[in-house]
């Protein structure tokens, strides 16, 4: 519950709000708020929220994808996409419970970055090869056989009646976190996977590896982390030692979307 979710939420008046803008265009910034630093505004007289963003000490609205290429669910959803839709911000990291659409907002970011925007060259994923359950032994195969399966997760959102006449295996890489040391990663789009399942050492040499034109997005959730990460979780450690960085956004999303079904697990 202490966590930093990357924004806060007001109930306030309408009187309220215009003193929130005014006090933050004079310099005062009565709600503590760091940069990059998320806004939800549940106005008095109004049905729907308003959501802002707090940058170069200034309140902005949010810069969305056109609603035809994605849109969110709620503001928690719509506070992601503006993050992952901003090319300035290289370093995003969007946690959130199962089914609050951290990796499909993620995947769906990216490939529209890729094919529309012409912003990175290629999307390169990254998972440390962890599951839940037992294993099931040796598994024939090169690399790509044995973690093939650790990349579904992703694989099932990569749309590629969207992508016309482009192969999805030339733009898309898979890498485990082992074989990245030493790298530079180019023109990329670098999705991490499950980063919940990872140490902070593993999170820094994956974050070190970032040039002018490439961006990383760290998706996960703490709760549904391995055992071996769960006290000292590599992601939440992550998110307090960056948060307020003028090149990172973090945005937490805890509405599960996937089914009423699925929220009897929460």
């Amino acid at each position: 519950d202490s966590e930093y979710k990357g924004y806060i939420v007001l109930d306030l008046s309408n009187e309220e709000v215009l003193t929130l803008f005014n006090d933050i265009e004079n310099g005062i910034n009565k709600y503590n708020l760091i940069e990059n630093q998320y806004i939800i505004i549940n106005e008095r007289g109004k049905r729907k929220p308003q959501e802002f963003k707090y940058i170069n000490k200034k309140i902005e609205p949010l810069k969305l994808p056109d609603s035809k290429v994605i849109k969110g669910l709620n503001s928690q959803q719509r506070l992601a996409l503006d993050l992952l839709y901003n090319k300035e911000i290289p370093i995003k990291i969007i946690i959130g419970g199962f089914g609050s659409g951290k990796t499909y907002l993620a995947t769906k970011m990216g490939i529209h970055h890729i094919f529309n925007k012409g912003n990175y060259g290629k999307m390169l994923i990254l998972r440390n090869p962890l599951g839940s359950g037992e294993a099931i032994g040796y598994l024939k195969g090169d690399k790509s056989e044995k973690i093939g399966d650790f990349f579904r997760c992703v694989e099932q959102y990569l749309d590629v009646t969207t992508l016309k006449d482009k192969s999805i295996e030339n733009y898309v890489e898979k890498d485990i976190p082992y074989f990245i040391k030493g790298l530079s990663y180019g023109s990329k789009y670098v999705l991490v996977e499950e980063a919940e399942d990872m140490d902070l050492k593993i999170l820094n040499l994956i974050g070190s590896r970032i040039e002018s034109d490439s961006c990383v997005v760290y998706c996960g959730d703490y709760k549904q982390a391995e055992s071996k990460y769960i006290n000292q979780n590599g992601l939440y450690q992550l998110i307090n030692n960056i948060k307020g960085n003028p090149l990172v956004g973090i945005v937490c999303l805890e509405e599960d979307v996937r089914s009423e079904a699925s929220k009897v697990f929460c």
